[in-house]
Formats: structure tokens, C-alpha cells, sequence
């Protein structure tokens, strides 16, 4: 990562889940996140070229996959290419993959996102960006 803080955006509509989930983050890298609650705010935010995208399955407005699919669909290559990476309390099954896999979602994890998924996703996805 260069010396310009990493833009993250997180997707996520519980607020208590922002708050901690935005302070790890700041503590583990030079980074600025945003914050949307739901899945109309991050596409709108989402013109803006983000480094990492950490998106809530389960939005008030809409699921994950949409707002995961319309992002990927904006026009620059940036939106095709910024890792997504979603977040789901529900189990990993056959069906999620392949959904997740369908609309171009990078990895997902199981909440609760802990520090050690923080540090993962940025030395996975901030620190060397051209590993995934």
C-alpha cells in the first residue's frame, strides 16, 4: 500500500456493527472508511473508486447479491475489480457460494468480523492489492 489511506466502504446497516467494525479497521491500517446503511447509499457512494468493499447480506432495502451486482455493473474498471467481500451471520452452504460466486463477490465471511478478519482482509487486499 502507498502512502495514500486506503479507501474502505462498509455496507452494513446495524450500528453498532459500524462503530466496531470501522474502529478495527482504523486501528489495524491507514485507512478511511465509509459508511452506508443500506444498499441504495452504497451504490450511489459507490462511484466513488473504493479499495476494499465490506458488504451486510442482509440490508433493510435490499440483499447484498443486488447491491453486490449493481456496483460490479457501474461503468470504470475500478468497480469491476475492487474486492467485495461480504458478510453474512448465516452458515456458508452450496447455494451461497454459487450465489456469491454469480454476482462477482470476492470472499465471504462469517460475522461476527473479528480483528483477526481485519488483519486478514488488509494484508489480503490493501497491502499487496495485485494478490487476488
Amino acid at each position: 500500500m502507498d502512502s495514500k489511506k486506503a479507501q474502505i466502504l462498509l455496507v452494513e446497516d446495524h450500528a453498532i456493527a459500524q462503530l466496531a467494525t470501522k474502529a478495527v479497521l482504523e486501528s489495524f491500517c491507514e485507512c478511511e472508511v465509509d459508511v452506508a446503511p443500506t444498499g441504495q447509499e452504497a451504490i450511489a457512494m459507490a462511484i466513488k473508486p473504493y479499495d476494499l468493499i465490506l458488504l451486510d447480506i442482509g440490508l433493510p432495502d435490499m440483499d447484498g447479491y443486488q447491491v453486490a451486482t449493481q456496483i460490479r455493473g457501474l461503468t470504470t474498471e475500478i468497480h469491476r475489480k475492487t474486492p467485495i467481500i461480504a458478510l453474512t451471520a448465516h452458515s456458508l452452504d452450496e447455494k451461497l457460494l454459487m450465489k456469491a460466486r454469480d454476482v462477482k463477490i470476492t470472499s465471504i465471511l462469517i460475522k461476527p468480523l473479528t480483528s483477526d478478519h481485519c488483519k486478514e482482509l488488509i494484508s489480503l487486499f490493501l497491502v499487496d492489492p495485485h494478490m487476488y
